[in-house]
């Protein structure tokens, strides 16, 4: 809804919240979507890919979940 509002159609859903929209996941469009909601999600997407542009930068990699805490472990030093 942030990036493309005219593609949101939501006055095709049902109305009534009991009747779940087909092809649907997640939580229901209805209750939850918004502008403000999608603007929020873009801003927080473009933050992560900054952070993953810094980790090819400074060459900081990880090779399992353990390693990723000292990942970001090093990259907060490495922009200090």
């Amino acid at each position: 809804m942030a990036i493309r509002p005219e593609l949101a159609h939501m006055d095709r859903l049902p109305a009534d919240t009991v009747i779940w929209p087909v092809g649907v996941g997640g939580g229901d469009p209805r209750i939850w979507a918004s502008r403000e909601t999608g603007e929020e999600i873009v801003a927080i997407q473009k933050e992560e890919y900054g952070k993953a542009n810094i980790f090819k930068k400074y060459r900081i990699g990880s090779c399992c979940s353990c390693c990723d805490a000292i990942r970001i472990d090093r990259l907060s030093w490495a922009v200090r």
